[in-house]
């Protein structure tokens, strides 16, 4: 297709009589790019030419979905130089994904967050979303001493199902990915979607909304099907539920138990 440059300067020698041969010839474009736009107004060129441009983005649909899947955060710029990255031939403007990638978020659900909100959240349908937190609370052994537990909560926002696995030490990305299969076992399935806090855990650097994964962690996401989404520690707008399961734990359920540690 015809630049916009091209366009003009083609319409200029329509008016003073060149015929669509001698226009090819002078603008060393193809015959049926000068017979598409013989008729053509500025107006309906530029529709044409955003058109083509999104039908052309549609052969990075399923490489740009799995990067949302796992990473809805990241930014459209991120997303720009990772397909220039992993596709030389790609030729099209910052504008045009920016407007592809805002029109896939609406279609897929996958949208970036770009500030707090408050307000009563919606009523998420069955199987749509769980709420991951992590807590720890200091016990006495019955000898008197102080110990630590390290607690992991799941709870499925729908029907406010409650997962707790606890560890003797502070969690890894190994021991929590193992809690995440301990707690789909528990509820005989996966959310869609699960909401955590920026943990180091999950986490190895934000820049911004850039969110870079654990590679362990961005493997298990990836594998077992679910989309990872982020929220500032201590948000109970976005992830009271589980929050609200953390301070159960430590004062309901854990205060007054005495630290007994179990051999095998």
């Amino acid at each position: 297709m015809l630049t916009i440059e091209q366009f003009k300067e083609q319409k200029e020698l329509q008016k003073v009589g060149f015929t669509q041969a001698k226009i090819q010839q002078k603008l060393g474009v193809t015959k049926n790019s000068v017979a598409r736009c013989w008729k053509m107004t500025e107006a309906e060129f530029l529709e044409a030419q955003k058109q083509q441009r999104c039908t052309e983005m549609e052969n990075y649909r399923n490489f740009i979905l799995d990067i949302l899947r796992v990473h809805p955060q990241t930014r459209q710029t991120s997303l720009f130089y990772r397909l220039r990255q992993e596709f030389p031939d790609f030729k099209l403007s910052k504008t045009t994904l920016y407007r592809y990638v805002s029109r896939l978020r609406e279609e897929s659900g996958l949208y970036q967050f770009t500030g707090r909100v408050y307000g009563a959240r919606e009523r998420l349908p069955m199987g749509e979303e769980a709420q991951v937190d992590f807590g720890q609370y200091k016990m006495k052994t019955m000898y008197g001493n102080n110990v630590k537990v390290y607690f992991f909560c799941m709870v499925l926002s729908y029907s406010n199902f409650r997962f707790v696995h606890f560890e003797p030490k502070p969690f890894t990305t190994k021991t929590a990915i193992r809690a995440h299969d301990f707690a789909f076992q528990y509820f005989r399935g996966r959310p869609r979607t699960i909401l955590y806090d920026l943990d180091s855990v999950f986490v190895s650097s934000e820049n911004y909304g850039n969110i870079v994964f654990v590679k362990d962690f961005e493997d298990y996401v990836r594998d077992t099907g679910f989309t990872a989404r982020f929220c500032h520690a201590r948000d109970p707008q976005s992830k009271g539920r589980v929050e609200a399961l953390v301070g159960f734990v430590k004062h309901t359920f854990l205060d007054g138990l005495v630290y007994m540690e179990w051999i095998p």
